[in-house]
């Protein structure tokens, strides 16, 4: 699988998943009080996929600065992020300087 086809899978699939969290929102909107910890779950459950993302692409080499760019953010909160919960990335050495 080149490049152009893997960015095209990605992008699907976020599309995808965006279309069904967007439904998520209008089912708990007309249901009840107590179906919004579905959505704080899934909200739990995104963090970690970028948290597991960002580790995967370290481990292939990418630079915290390419990371912090494919997030719009700076390589300092990238780094950041990292270090919010390190129970995920115990094992992972961040040797890549921050300035």
């Amino acid at each position: 699988m080149d490049d152009e086809t893997r960015y095209i899978e990605v992008d699907a699939y976020g599309a995808f998943a965006r279309r069904v969290v967007k439904a998520l929102g209008k089912r708990a909107a007309s249901g009840d009080p107590t179906d919004l910890r579905v959505i704080k779950r899934l909200k739990a459950d995104v963090d970690e996929a970028e948290q597991n993302a960002i580790v995967g692409l370290i481990d292939q080499g990418f630079s915290l600065a390419q990371i912090g760019n494919g997030l719009g953010i700076s390589k300092q909160a990238v780094y950041m992020k990292l270090n919010k919960d390190r129970r995920r990335i115990v094992g992972q050495e961040l040797t890549e300087p921050l300035f």
